[in-house]
């Protein structure tokens, strides 16, 4: 049943907060310095929304903050699992596009980590510090430990791929937000299989965290309040961390 009355989630930042937040938070001192990409929501709503919304969602509580799923549709997660899911999500959807094209396995052939602290600049916004910069995580189980992957990986190969299956990769990167990434749009393109001279190994550069972190900077302006928007300890040293993971990854195909 369609209930109007009931909030939209369509952030991509939900702070929970209480109902007199929600409505008045703007009248604060600092709130022009909040990202406007974040909606506030009050948690007297959640079980309405819960009960009458197909969006998914964790069980959260006030003060919570999520993030909306760059990949997956209608889905919120908890900035802590965010944190994890996000980055091997996204190499787990270019790894589904990788196998409709056809690809008998993977390798990761450099794998870099760099460390850098938030900090807010009332003139320029969120700015970083470094920490450690490009440090090698590829390793077995340093990769694992990162990212919840392994160095390599192998499928069963399709040297032709049906259209049928060409067409799902196209569909695939459109469904995941990925289809506006140059390296993917490159790799479909070179594994039509109306091409006579077809791509047989392909090397991606992709940063991992790229949409995390977008995430994580819009959300990090609500320390710019912290009398009025009270956040967990451990929501507050997530927002201050962000961590960048690239990864070049060498996807092989058959030989025809």
């Amino acid at each position: 049943m369609c209930n109007n009355n009931v909030p939209k989630l369509k952030g991509e930042v939900i702070h929970i907060t209480s109902d007199e937040r929600s409505i008045n938070w703007e009248w604060e001192k600092n709130s022009d310095k909040v990202s406007r990409k974040i909606q506030f929501v009050s948690i007297d709503d959640i079980p309405m929304i819960r009960n009458n919304s197909d969006i998914q969602f964790p069980v959260v509580s006030e003060n919570d903050v999520m993030i909306k799923h760059p990949f997956e549709p209608k889905t919120y997660l908890s900035i802590d699992d965010a944190c994890n899911e996000i980055r091997i999500d996204k190499f787990f959807k270019i790894g589904e596009i990788a196998q409709c094209l056809g690809a008998k396995g993977y390798v990761v052939e450099e794998a870099k980590e760099s460390v850098e602290t938030r900090c807010f600049d009332a003139n320029v916004g969120v700015k970083y510090k470094p920490v450690r910069t490009n440090v090698d995580i590829k390793k077995e189980g340093t990769l694992k430990e990162k990212v919840g992957i392994k160095l390599s990986d192998k499928f069963g190969g399709c040297k032709k791929i049906t259209e049928k299956s060409y067409l799902e990769a196209k569909e695939l990167a459109i469904k995941y937000h990925l289809e506006n990434d140059s390296a993917i749009r490159s790799l479909i393109r070179m594994r039509d299989p109306s091409k006579e001279n077809i791509l047989t190994n392909r090397s991606i550069h992709c940063e991992m965290t790229k949409e995390l972190n977008s995430a994580l900077d819009i959300a990090f302006s609500l320390n710019v309040m912290p009398d009025v928007f009270s956040l967990d300890t451990n929501v507050k040293k997530t927002l201050e961390t962000k961590e960048t993971i690239t990864l070049d990854i060498l996807f092989e195909f058959p030989e025809g």
